[in-house]
């Protein structure tokens, strides 16, 4: 039975991937749990429909995240934490504090741009 993989399937294959597997792997359990479906012609032009609007969003992300590394590019990110007399910080910059200190340099900005008053 061939399936289109509609997720990454371990030992089977990869998403949008179309595989040859047994007919009861396929009819109980990849097809009920929404994971595959079977390659007919329908489903193999539903399949490239599927490839392109996903190459679509990966591209329009794409483009979104290379222009906040565009807008991060020249700042520096000050980031506050106690430190003892050598310097060094008790602890350790976490990627909640990165991410806070990142989301308000972009809004900041952002909000320069629109012509809104910065706090």
């Amino acid at each position: 039975m061939e399936i289109i993989l509609l997720k990454d399937v371990d030992k089977v294959g990869d998403k949008y991937e179309v595989v040859t597997v047994k007919n009861g792997y396929g009819r109980n359990y990849l097809i009920p749990q929404k994971v595959g479906v079977i390659a007919n012609a329908t489903n193999l032009k539903k399949l490239d429909d599927l490839k392109a609007k996903e190459d679509a969003e990966i591209a329009a992300r794409l483009s979104e995240f290379q222009e906040l590394a565009d807008q991060l590019k020249d700042k520096t990110l000050k980031i506050g934490a106690k430190s003892g007399t050598s310097g060094k910080i008790f602890g350790s910059i976490t990627s909640a504090q990165t991410c806070k200190c990142t989301s308000r340099a972009v809004e900041h900005r952002s909000r320069a741009k629109k012509g809104c008053s910065s706090r």
